[in-house]
């Protein structure tokens, strides 16, 4: 019945709430490249100084309507962001104030986050690319190591659009592909 008019928020961003603390939130203007957060639930943003972040944020804005978010805000955690920034992955654990990036020795196209070994340690998955080698990868550690858990004889195509993992079953990751449905794996063993 009511709305409210978002203060300080420039038009046509994605705006990411945490999933721990409802009074934050955060957006990318890949425009003006920069990230704005919101301390009181959404209702007002500023832009927020960050250090350790990619260069050119533009590289986060959204391929077509249809792209997985480029920040995504853990499950597990509050103030732990992951941003995909071009192909480059980062993740701030204090709320968006300080980056640290994350694989450098992968080309990430794609990235979900799932139950890991601890509320600070999520499981992260990406469909990336590592010394020419394309894949799906998992991190159970926050993205520190990574390891491919395909092959292959079991590329389904190679085309997904979407990587998500479960947020209540340790290992298991899904995989939205194009055209091929949805597919799950589970750890073997």
């Amino acid at each position: 019945k009511n709305w409210i008019e978002i203060v300080g928020l420039p038009g046509n961003v994605r705006i990411v709430a945490d999933k721990v603390d409802a009074r934050l939130a955060w957006a990318i203007d890949p425009d003006t490249r920069r990230i704005f957060a919101s301390v009181d639930g959404g209702e007002h943003f500023a832009p927020m100084a960050t250090r350790g972040l990619c260069a050119d944020l533009s590289l986060a804005r959204p391929r077509n309507r249809e792209s997985q978010p480029a920040l995504v805000a853990s499950p597990f955690a509050p103030g732990d962001l992951f941003l995909l920034c071009g192909t480059e992955l980062y993740r701030s654990r204090d709320g968006g104030p300080t980056f640290q990036r994350l694989a450098p020795d992968l080309d990430i196209a794609l990235f979900g986050l799932g139950l890991g070994s601890s509320p600070a340690n999520p499981a992260v998955y990406a469909v990336a690319r590592r010394a020419g080698e394309s894949g799906i990868w998992r991190s159970a550690d926050g993205g520190a190591h990574w390891v491919r858990i395909d092959d292959g004889g079991h590329r389904w195509g190679g085309r997904f659009r979407v990587i998500s993992g479960d947020p209540r079953r340790r290992g298991r990751v899904y995989i939205g592909t194009d055209g091929r449905g949805i597919l799950y794996g589970d750890p073997a063993g």
